[in-house]
């Protein structure tokens, strides 16, 4: 599950300097309206989908996410995080992993971890990522989004993972797809989110 953890630490909505010249540049609709381009990260990364701030003001201590994740000869679980505390820098989340019949599986202790870092979260490489808009519908509902196609390739292996962050949801992605060699691995969907 460690792909999970990572997305679901996403609270970036799991840095810096532009995409390659190729890779479409999507815009993130500002709290006002208007249209900013996307946050700029550090040298060698695709920029991020979200501030710190913008997560920040969409995570207030109280949201709820559940999310269901399908992975490779494994059951289907529901993963079930609470943000119990938030404040200026920080923010405190407990998780939990629950089976399809709502029984727990395990639990996660109170992880406390300062905005910044959870941007950092959406940190991918500018030379193997492909930034583009989209729209995606998932159980929680229909969102425009801002996708991150990240190419890897190890010990002869190509993995394919398609982030979807909905600019409507600062956070973690609404939708995760990992794909290696043609074949779907793992798959999340935002279930509910709530505040």
């Amino acid at each position: 599950m460690r792909t999970l953890v990572f997305a679901l630490s996403l609270i970036s909505a799991c840095g810096g300097g532009a995409a390659p010249a190729s890779s479409p540049q999507p815009t993130t609709p500002a709290a006002n309206g208007a249209v900013t381009s996307a946050p700029a990260a550090e040298p060698g990364l695709a920029p991020r989908p979200f501030t710190a701030e913008q997560i920040r003001t969409a995570m207030p201590a109280g949201t709820e996410m559940r999310y269901r994740v399908e992975e490779a000869d494994k059951p289907a679980v529901v993963v079930h995080s609470k943000v119990t505390a938030a404040d200026a820098a920080t923010m405190t989340m407990v998780s939990r992993v629950l089976a399809e019949d709502g029984s727990v599986i395990a639990e996660e202790p109170a992880r406390t971890t300062p905005w910044p870092e959870l941007m950092k979260h959406a940190s991918f490489p500018a030379d193997r990522t492909v930034r583009t808009k989209g729209h995606v519908e998932v159980p929680a509902g229909a969102f425009e989004t801002l996708d991150y196609v990240v190419t890897e390739t190890a010990g002869g292996a190509t993995t394919i993972s398609t982030f979807r962050f909905a600019p409507a949801l600062p956070g973690p992605p609404v939708s995760l797809v990992v794909e290696k060699d043609g074949a779907v691995v793992q798959r999340m969907v935002l279930l509910s989110r709530s505040k």
